[in-house]
């Protein structure tokens, strides 16, 4: 085997029991290039390497990486159009049908009397902390995005968010009620020391929230290498639910709680790279038909998309 195969160490567990997974390319942005995913048979988490130079990294965040655009969507979407022949129907009883079945349960992790302080790392356009602010309007909401574009538009709808890197930056406090960690957590090299530094940033019994790719999931397994929460090579480890909440714990937070969250998109967009066709929007009614299969899955904790929660032990 080459050097640049050589075996890694898990980027989760530091384990060196690894074996290789997938190559991929950046499906998302048709390159050529291939990318080396490990897989950890101590915590089952995937790790990313040889890692790319951050030089040929930057080629891989362009201006028109869906996040950093201003019609992308909210990280909580709202509820999905009713369709026609449902208009009958009680908007109610379509929003708790959709819930059940998307397990999307609004906020369970925030009281709509909350008014503390919020930092959001990876603010991206500030639609999250626009929904969060309408929700909680008694909230102080603040956030941190690493692209100029992206953290601009954030700051054109009110927001004080700051550009840059987490360990150098001034924020105006160090003493938060909530993080909130959206599909970020994937994208560092040093999962450990990120959650560290955040727990340090909390105030006591303030509470982390982190959404990220689940690496035991069905579709991971089903579609290795076009599985479309792979996203090569942006995303340098993809944890198991079993080694996030081991990497939390040993970070200093307690009362920990994991949600599978349903995300038929997920096994549609995989779908679309198996079959060639690229990044692309999903029929409606695809994603109604496969929701409750997603729920299934998220019944057997093996969902593309997990969301832990814990708690800074006082």
């Amino acid at each position: 085997m080459s050097q640049t195969l050589s075996k890694p160490q898990c980027r989760a567990c530091g384990k060196n029991k690894m074996t290789l997974w997938a190559t991929s390319p950046d499906r998302l942005l048709s390159t050529h290039e291939l990318f080396h995913y490990w897989k950890c048979h101590a915590c089952g988490s995937l790790t990313l390497f040889p890692l790319p130079s951050t030089e040929s990294l930057r080629d891989h965040y362009p201006t028109s990486y869906p996040p950093f655009l201003s019609h992308s969507k909210p990280t909580i979407s709202k509820p999905p159009p009713v369709h026609t022949r449902m208009v009958s129907l009680p908007l109610p009883f379509l929003h708790a049908l959709r819930n059940f079945f998307t397990g999307d349960l609004d906020w369970w992790w925030l009281p709509l009397d909350f008014k503390g302080r919020v930092l959001e790392i990876g603010s991206s356009n500030g639609a999250f902390l626009e929904r969060l602010s309408r929700r909680c309007p008694y909230a102080s909401v603040e956030g941190i995005e690493i692209n100029d574009q992206a953290a601009a538009q954030a700051r054109a709808r009110g927001f004080n968010v700051h550009t840059g890197d987490l360990f150098h930056i001034q924020l105006t406090s160090t003493s938060y009620d909530l993080i909130y960690l959206s599909h970020v957590l994937e994208h560092l090299d040093d999962p450990q020391k990120y959650l560290m530094h955040l727990y340090s940033l909390l105030a006591p019994r303030g509470r982390i929230v982190i959404l990220i790719p689940n690496s035991t999931s069905w579709s991971a397994y089903l579609f290795r290498s076009y599985w479309f929460a792979l996203e090569a090579p942006r995303h340098f480890f993809i944890p198991s639910s079993r080694q996030l909440h081991t990497l939390l714990h040993d970070a200093g937070f307690r009362n920990i709680t994991t949600r599978f969250r349903v995300y038929p998109k997920s096994f549609l967009k995989s779908i679309r790279y198996l079959m060639g066709k690229g990044q692309g929007n999903v029929a409606y009614k695809l994603v109604m038909c496969l929701t409750p299969f997603a729920k299934i899955a998220s019944w057997a904790k093996a969902t593309s998309v997990m969301e832990i929660v814990g708690e800074k032990n006082v």
